[in-house]
């Protein structure tokens, strides 16, 4: 039986942009935006990647932590980042294909 004795919990978030589009802006977009959320933590700093080429999309991976406690929801967080990213995307000309 393990005890959490840690409430550091690191997260991620998987998205995928049409081909074409910038990797670096992507990139870029994704760290700053979870630079910008007052509940995700400095350090560990956030780091997103390109995590691979789909068939359909690049696909990106954001990994962050937080610091989980009565007053932090992951599943918040987690919503509050991916509306932030969807707005820059779209302000970026920058979209997320359908599959």
């Amino acid at each position: 039986n393990w005890t959490l004795n840690n409430r550091l919990i690191r997260r991620e978030i998987k998205l995928g942009v049409t081909y074409g589009s910038s990797s670096q802006e992507v990139i870029r977009i994704l760290t700053e935006a979870a630079a910008r959320h007052s509940l995700v933590l400095d350090q560990p700093e956030p780091i997103a990647t390109l995590s691979n080429f789909g068939e359909k999309s690049m696909e990106f991976t954001l990994f962050f932590w937080i610091d989980q406690n009565d007053k932090t929801s992951a599943i918040v967080v987690e919503s509050d980042l991916r509306i932030m990213i969807e707005n820059r995307l779209t302000e970026e000309g920058i979209y997320i294909p359908i599959t």
